[in-house]
């Protein structure tokens, strides 16, 4: 399982300074970049190239829910570009969880283009898809009526317990279908999102059920700092994780 970063966490310093911003990732130890709408407006070719230069590597590409529905979207050119191991939406908007047999169905045609255009498609969850229907919360129902070779998991471990789940069962229960789990920490007594290490969470025990179900990358993620220093959260995380890493 290798270790990267989900760009959105750094967005603010990737404005400032791009290539320095991706550099800087790379001297803390992550191996890949997850991409997140932002690619240092270069074209496909360009950024693959950079990255390359860098050392690192893609490790997931974020795009919205119409660009993966269309094989012509500028979105599967940056994919097949970078390389990237999977593709992926969210869709927890108000609209999309009130009409979620629709979304399932919008889903699953994303699936299946990506499939064609020879990339994998996972779904990333908040906490919204938690909620329980007809037995089931909206994320089961998600895995349960899609086809998994085309429609897999990128867990993410905050919002799972945020949405009042267990990550370490949530990811053996999706063993060989969650090829990214997104390691981001919570405070349930705040209900808040905090750094790697300052949450409830146990990431000893998530990696090792990740390890178990044949997770190919581990990829921290917060959505803004509480410290005031996205790069500082990101330096923190890396010391956090890395260890864990070679240990589990």
């Amino acid at each position: 399982m290798r270790f990267g970063i989900q760009l959105y966490s750094v967005r603010d310093q990737l404005e400032k300074d791009f290539p320095g911003t991706i550099q800087a990732l790379k001297e803390m130890g992550f191996e890949g970049v997850e991409f997140a709408w932002n690619y240092g407006k270069l074209t496909p070719e360009a950024v693959a190239a950079f990255i390359a230069e860098t050392g690192l590597v893609c490790c997931g590409l974020h795009a919205g829910l119409a660009d993966l529905r269309d094989a012509a979207s500028l979105a599967y050119r940056y994919a097949k570009a970078l390389q990237t191991p999977c593709i992926t939406t969210s869709c927890c908007g108000a609209e999309e969880l009130a009409n979620w047999e629709a979304t399932i169905v919008a889903l699953a045609d994303a699936g299946r283009v990506a499939s064609e255009q020879g990339q994998r498609f996972t779904y990333h969850n908040h906490a919204p898809e938690f909620e329980v229907r007809g037995g089931k919360t909206l994320l089961d129902a998600l895995y349960a009526q899609t086809d998994a070779r085309h429609v897999k998991a990128e867990l993410d471990t905050a919002w799972i317990y945020a949405g009042g789940q267990d990550p370490v069962a949530y990811i053996r229960a999706y063993s060989g279908r969650v090829p990214q789990v997104h390691a981001k920490d919570y405070r349930r007594a705040e209900k808040r999102l905090v750094e790697i290490g300052r949450g409830d969470l146990d990431f000893k025990a998530i990696i090792a059920a990740a390890r178990a179900a044949q997770t190919e990358w581990l990829i921290y993620e917060l959505d803004a700092s509480t410290i005031g220093d996205s790069l500082a959260s990101a330096r923190e995380a890396a010391a956090t994780l890395r260890p864990l890493l070679g240990n589990c």
